[in-house]
């Protein structure tokens, strides 16, 4: 995003086609894993649609569009799979 000092994959495999480029993990639940962004700096789904919207595809969401969205994406949710660190030997 303009302005952003994170460079994102870059930083680790040094190419430059991966500067800002960011590992992006699935939709599945994402309603149930705020903070949003690459540094959790948006808290609630309608702010990081509003982000997205306007910085990745030049578009301003009207607040309809933006409830759709976030409806749509709260049907992802489903159960959180139960995740224990496992002891290593």
């Amino acid at each position: 995003m303009p302005g952003s000092e994170d460079e994102g994959r870059f930083l680790v495999t040094g190419k430059d086609a991966d500067r800002f480029a960011f590992k992006t993990p699935t939709l599945r639940n994402v309603a149930l894993t705020y903070p949003y962004m690459n540094n959790g700096a948006t808290a609630t789904l309608e702010e990081a649609v509003e982000i997205m919207g306007r910085e990745m595809l030049g578009r301003e969401y009207s607040e309809d569009e933006v409830a759709d969205l976030v409806a749509f994406l709260h049907t992802l949710t489903g159960e959180m799979p139960k995740f224990e660190i496992p002891a290593l030997p």
